[in-house]
Order: C-alpha cells, then sequence, then structure tokens
C-alpha cells in the first residue's frame, strides 16, 4: 500500500480471487477483474479505502464487481439481482 497515493500495488502476475459474500450468496471476484494494468511492470488493485460517516462497516461495489456480475435493478419490487457478466465470453 503506497500511502502518499493511497493505492495498492500488486505484481502485475497475481492471481487470487475475492469472493464477497451479499445475504446466502457467494460472489467470487477474480483478480483479471481487480488488477489493473498501469505500465508493462505497474499494476494497481482496484480496490480503495471507503471511509463513511455514519457506517464503518459501509461498502461500494465498484468496477471490478460490476466487471464480473451484471447488475439487474427491479425498482417495481425494490430489489436488486446479480448475473454473471458474459464479458471475456468469445
Amino acid at each position: 500500500y503506497n500511502e502518499n497515493e493511497t493505492l495498492y500495488h500488486v505484481d502485475c502476475n497475481a492471481k487470487a480471487v475475492l469472493t464477497l459474500k451479499i445475504g446466502k450468496h457467494d460472489y467470487p471476484i477474480s483478480s483479471d477483474n481487480m488488477v489493473i494494468r498501469i505500465s508493462e511492470d505497474i499494476c494497481l488493485l482496484a480496490l480503495f479505502k471507503f471511509f463513511a460517516l455514519l457506517s464503518p462497516f459501509s461498502w461500494v461495489l465498484g468496477d471490478p464487481f460490476i466487471r464480473e456480475y451484471c447488475n439487474i435493478h427491479d425498482m417495481g419490487n425494490e430489489q436488486i439481482g446479480f448475473a454473471k457478466s458474459l464479458q471475456g465470453v468469445r
């Protein structure tokens, strides 16, 4: 972690899976969606510190999650669903 940049630098070849548990469901996020290549040998983790004034347990499901899962908003029933993204499927 670089305190001045407030960014996490990672090995560009890093392979890991982060699994978020939301309710009763697990949502794994692959390193392909968490590592951002800046240059040939500089990569950053697409996860950032987030400070919420009202709750220390707030999360923003940002780019890595959105790349991995399609977000379906059902405004009429006041619910949200997630489906595996087809990104990268050829």
